[in-house]
Formats: structure tokens, sequence, C-alpha cells
């Protein structure tokens, strides 16, 4: 007999939801119709992305390959990753951009490039003219500002074992280009550091050589020498010296976010269970009362 005001009651708070349905279903309509109207405020972006090969046979495979193992340039295959994708976030990396390209004038987007092409939107990108045009307003930017925005752009997912590299834009033509500049810029870097390096330790050695008269010693030097040289060479002739697609960029033909039907989904269902939590509270309060 205890248990019965408890049945009673909870099939008067079903009968209440049945007989509010059609309001609970309007409402949460409506809620999802407002939600899809508020993504429109959220600006539109564009994601591409390209799947990369950190090339791992640089000066030190080569010297392992020797026996000599006396360098560590790059780390084993996580740590390669970890060492390009870190230079390529720095401040370092983003001054070396910035240098050579009108780099800032896009990311703040001082210059409309909506109606713009690929080829157009890449001359904009080596326009040197645009920096000076508007050097009065990047005079007043903050570096770090510029360098925040260029890294809030990028995500490297390294968990597939290649490396995905994705770059996020309102301007889908401009993900792409941005994925293949920072690439050859940063290939770029590591061969002629690698270049100069070779050069500096192959004149370096020539100059031992001619002051030692241990054999042993020469045997070693000329070893070095030998990784030296093929590293010299590789810098030279290798386009992708440190990292080469698997699978190169593309212009992304719909936007990434916002996810649109997601919000109307989510609009819906969170209204959806919240009109009933409100009228099962609501029926549960006046019932309590009238007892």
């Amino acid at each position: 007999m205890s248990e019965q005001p408890r049945e009673i009651e909870f099939f008067e708070l079903l009968e209440t939801l049945w007989d509010k349905k059609f309001i609970i279903l309007s409402l949460s309509l409506v809620f999802s119709v407002f939600s899809y109207l508020f993504s429109f405020t959220y600006p539109v972006i564009y994601t591409s992305d390209a799947k990369l090969n950190i090339v791992d046979d640089s000066i030190n495979k080569q010297l392992e390959a020797s026996g000599l193992g006396i360098f560590n340039y790059f780390q084993p295959a996580s740590g390669q990753r970890s060492y390009v994708t870190e230079y390529i976030f720095s401040r370092d990396f983003y001054k070396q951009l910035a240098e050579k390209s009108s780099l800032d004038v896009l990311l703040l987007e001082l210059m409309d490039i909506d109606d713009l092409n690929e080829d157009q939107i890449r001359g904009a990108l080596f326009n040197e003219g645009l920096k000076e045009k508007y050097k009065k307003i990047l005079d007043e930017v903050n570096y770090l500002s510029t360098h925040s925005i260029f890294i809030s752009l990028m995500e490297f997912d390294p968990s597939k074992g290649f490396l995905e590299f994705r770059v996020s834009n309102k301007n889908p033509i401009l993900t792409k280009i941005f994925i293949e500049f920072i690439v050859e810029e940063a290939n770029s870097f590591f061969k002629n550091k690698d270049d100069q390096e070779s050069k500096n330790a192959i004149n370096f050695i020539i100059e031992e050589l001619e002051k030692t008269k241990i054999s042993g010693l020469q045997i070693k030097l000329n070893d070095i020498m030998g990784a030296k040289l093929q590293t010299l060479v590789l810098a030279n002739i290798r386009e992708n010296y440190a990292i080469e697609f698997i699978d190169r960029p593309f212009v992304p033909l719909s936007p990434s976010s916002p996810y649109r039907q997601l919000f109307f989904v989510s609009g819906f269902v969170i209204s959806f269970f919240a009109l009933i939590f409100f009228f099962l509270i609501r029926q549960f309060i006046f019932l309590n009362k009238s007892q």
C-alpha cells in the first residue's frame, strides 16, 4: 500500500508529458532553428591537410651506417617529427617566412583576397610591395601577436605513423598555399643548415688531416668527411630534403566549421530534454502541494 501513491504520481507525471508533447516538440524545433541560425555568427573556416614523411637518412643515419655514430642531429622517428614540428611552430621560423613574403598582410587580413584565384593569391603572398603598402599598420602590430595567429592555424597529427599536417583559414585556397609554403621553407632551412655545416666540417677535417700523422685518426677523419660529403650531395640534389609529401594538400570544397547540422541537432536535443525536465519538475511540485 505504501508504494501506491508513488505509482499514481509517476503515471500522472507521464500523463503530463504526453499532454505537453506538442508544446515540447514545437519549442524544441524553435530552439533548434535558433541554434542553426546562431551558427551563422561563427566565421566559416576551411581546412586543408597533407600527409608528410620526415626523411630519416640525413647525416646521423649515414654516420651510423659507417659505424661512427658520433653525431645525433636527428633523433629516431618520433624525435625527428618533434624536432621538425617544433621548429615550424617556432618564432624563428615564422620570422624566416615573414621576411621572405607578405605573410603578415594575409594573416592580419589587411588585403581582400576572397575573389582571387590560386595564382593571384600566391602572387600576393610573395609581393614585397604589399609590406610597404601596409607598413604603418604592420609596425603597430606586435610581432608575437602575428606569430600567435600563425601557429593557431596549424595542427600536426603523428598518430597514424606518418605526419598529418592541417592548416585552417577563412580562405580555402590560402590553406593549400600555406602548407606548400611552410614545407618548402622548412626544407630550405634544413638543407641550408646541413649544407653549411658539412662545408665547415669538411674544411676543418682537411686542416686536421694536414696536421695529424696518426693513421687511425686519419681513417676516422676520412670516414667523417665521406659522410659529410654525402650530406652535401643530398643537400644539393634532393628537392624534399627533410620533409616529403606522401599526399599533397588540396583546396577544400566545403568548410570544416562551423558544422551547422550539429548546431541544429544539438539545439533540438538539449531543448527537448530541458523542456521535459522543466515540465516534470513543475508537475512534481504541483502534486506535492496538492497533497
